[in-house]
């Protein structure tokens, strides 16, 4: 649809409330966290036009 990657991670014994256990809450974070590292909006070229402030 926006042409953006996905990725569904799979934790074997959980529920569907993965961050039930410590570990699998930083398992999540990492999974989240590296996702971002990688599609970083603020790396990507940006299409937005400037915005140019008029006050003087």
């Amino acid at each position: 649809m926006l042409e953006v990657d996905t990725a569904l991670i799979r934790v074997p014994g959980a529920p569907h409330y993965i961050a039930s256990r410590p570990s699998r809450l930083i398992g999540k974070t990492d999974n989240i966290m590296g996702w971002f590292a990688k599609y970083d909006p603020a790396k990507q070229k940006s299409t937005a036009i400037p915005f140019e402030s008029t006050d003087q």
